[in-house]
Formats: C-alpha cells, structure tokens, sequence
C-alpha cells in the first residue's frame, strides 16, 4: 500500500490524547499533516504546532459544508486526500461523510451506522458468537413498560446512538422509567431499553491492518460503570493490563472478525459476569480508548501506540515493543469530594511510580474526574494500593 501522505487531521487538539496521534502523525517524514479546527492558530498546543504542515480554521465544526469547504482546500493545494481522521466518537458520523463526498479511504456512512447504534452492535455481536444482553429498541413508554413487564427490573436505559455513558441511566421501578421519558429532549429518539448486568468490563482495544489482521491488542479492566461514575459522582479507576485475558482475546478477536475491520483502531467493550456465567458483549467503539488508556497501553505493554497507529495507515513496518509488562492504574478525582492526602501527599506516596498528572478538561470531567494520576505497578495488588491511596476519603 502506498504511504499516506495528506492526511486532514480534524479537531486535532481535544482531548489531549487525540493530540498526540496527530503529532505522531505529523513527525513522520512522509505525511503531510493537514489540520482543520474552530480554535485559533495561536492557540494550538506548540508541539502539534511544531510538525503539522498547515493550518485551516472553521467557524463551527458542526457545520459539514465548511469543514468540506476545508478539505477541497487542501485537495487544491496537495492533491488527493489520503485519509480524513478525528479519532473522536463524536465526529465518526461526519468523518464518513466526507470520505463519501471525497472518495477517500476509511468507513462510510453505512457502515457507521453498525458502529454507532447500540441496537446494531447485537447483529454483529451475534454473528461473531459472542453472547449479548437482552433487549430492545422503543420509542414509547409503553413499550418500555411492555419490556420489563416480561424481563423485570432494574434495567437499563441509553439513547440508542450515543458515546459513553452520557444520558444512561439504571432504572428499578415503573415511576423512574415514565420519568425518563418524560424528561427526554426528543421524544421520538430511539431508547434502548436492556437488562441490567452485575459485571465488570473488560476491554479488547487494538489495530488491525489493511488485510483485517491484529497488530496490538490491549486489555483494560474496570471494576464500576462509567454510568455510576458519571451519576453517582463517584471517582473513576481503571487497570490495563499487562497481558489480554484468553477468553476475552477470543471474543474480541471474533467481533473484529465480523466487522471485517480494516486499518482501524478498536475499543470494544465486554461484560464479566460476576455471577460466573461468562462474557457478553456490551459495545464496539471504532476510536482508540480514551480516558488516557492510550497512554496505560503504553506502558502496560511496554510499546507506543501512536507511533503503531501512524505506521497502520501509512503502510510502514509497526514498531517492536519492549520486553517489560506491567500493571498501569488510572485514578481520578473530583474536587467536589474531599480526600485524606493531599495532591502533594500522593505524589510522594506514588513516586517514581507515576508516569502522568494533569488536571482533565471540564467537558469530560464527569466521567474522567476533575484530575488523574496514572501510575505504573509490578502488580494488582500495587496498582490498587496506589488508587485507594490516591481516592480514599476524608
């Protein structure tokens, strides 16, 4: 395959490890990295500054026709447009619509839609023999009310397009689930309406190449519901591991398999029952992890992910990784909590151990926290010593 040499990055500076993809991309010698955003020139983080070969701003990123006004720019002034990439969920319906309007490579529109509808994971999930919740798409109350008159409560309810746990809610009764319809913004949206599952997520992220075969694949582990995170108010963890678990390397493998995915990175997300009854699948995101998971892969296995992702789509050899593995721990807090160590008191208890600090930006705080330390550990036991540490209450 011929190297990728215009790629149009868009939105290239949020969150922060969307940015070093695009930077990744940006040092390559062969790939003229070509930026569009709503945000000034000035603005711009320096390093992304540093390798990207041109600028252009729009006003507003939802508007697609400036955004296409954009890309036919660039196509005027470098020729054709290699790839058209945001790595961001919000944009991946966007994103295939320009390849559609450009012929460029990568998903289109109707493809998207198998990615971004909860409802349409289930077929897929299905023909990859990966078992699924029980559950349905409804419009009305009634049929809501219909759904756990047959399956009972608690259950769960999401938009049936939508990222992460935004506007997903558990509900145990009929009174919480009228007012859940009631109180929606747009009545006529598609609800998914599925059975609550008492689990714990494993995740399977990776890359696949242009013949569809994996070329890293990563395993993080969450204890609690990012819903509960996002609700309750609660601080966020997570553990990537140093190895993929064998059972959910095998449903995570035959999910890719279904899709047929080409040169993308993967985040797929899968349900460990804890009543012992195996996997389900949950979801399939076909972005990179977010929540510095990009980062805990990193140094959970010992490689570097966004040079592996410029290597993908611009058909070069992917780098080797190192020879150690480790435990990396995400640890969040809120400021609205009060802790008993201090910011200052955690970085003396974590030490060399701490690989990443900063205070996470305001429109993913709610899930993510107000600040995050990611830590690198020998073992589990060392990596949840460090998050209660870091979370334990005052």
């Amino acid at each position: 395959m011929s190297p990728a040499r215009n790629v149009v990055f868009f939105s290239p500076q949020l969150p922060d490890w969307v940015t070093a993809f695009a930077i990744a991309l940006g040092r390559d010698p062969e790939v003229n990295l070509l930026c569009v955003s709503d945000q000034p020139y000035e603005s711009l983080p320096s390093d992304l500054v540093a390798v990207l070969t041109e600028y252009y701003k729009i006003n507003t990123l939802d508007n697609e026709d400036e955004v296409a006004q954009a890309v036919q720019f660039f196509r005027d002034k470098y020729g054709s447009v290699d790839r058209f990439e945001s790595l961001n969920e919000h944009w991946l319906g966007l994103e295939a619509r320009i390849r559609d309007r450009f012929d460029i490579v990568g998903p289109r529109p109707d493809f998207i839609e198998q990615v971004t509808r909860k409802s349409k994971m289930k077929a897929v999930f299905d023909k990859a023999g990966v078992a699924t919740i029980q559950g349905t798409v409804v419009t009305t109350i009634d049929d809501a009310l219909a759904f756990t008159g047959t399956h009972g409560y608690p259950v769960i309810v999401k938009p049936d397009t939508g990222a992460g746990a935004s506007s997903t809610y558990r509900v145990d009764n009929d009174d919480h689930l009228r007012h859940i319809f009631d109180s929606r913004p747009d009545p006529a949206a598609p609800v998914v309406v599925e059975q609550f599952m008492d689990a714990r997520i494993f995740t399977f992220d990776g890359m696949v190449d242009a013949d569809g075969q994996i070329i890293f694949a990563s395993s993080t582990l969450y204890d609690q519901s990012v819903m509960e995170v996002v609700n309750s108010g609660d601080n966020a963890y997570y553990i990537t591991l140093p190895e993929v678990p064998a059972n959910v390397r095998e449903a995570g493998e035959a999910i890719v398999k279904a899709y047929d995915l080409r040169e993308r990175y993967f985040h797929i997300e899968i349900f460990d029952r804890r009543d012992g009854k195996g996997l389900v699948g949950l979801e399939i995101n076909m972005r990179p992890p977010g929540a510095w998971m990009t980062d805990a892969a990193n140094v959970a296995n010992s490689t570097d992910v966004y040079g592996r992702w410029t290597a993908m789509i611009s058909g070069q050899p992917q780098p080797q990784s190192g020879p150690d593995l480790n435990y990396s721990a995400y640890a969040s807090r809120k400021n609205f909590n009060h802790y008993a160590h201090s910011r200052e008191e955690c970085f003396g208890f974590i030490g060399d151990r701490l690989v990443k600090y900063r205070h996470i930006e305001a429109v993913f705080a709610p899930a993510m926290g107000d600040e995050a330390f990611l830590v690198r550990a020998q073992s589990m036991e060392e990596a949840r010593e460090m998050i209660a540490y870091v979370q334990q209450r005052a």
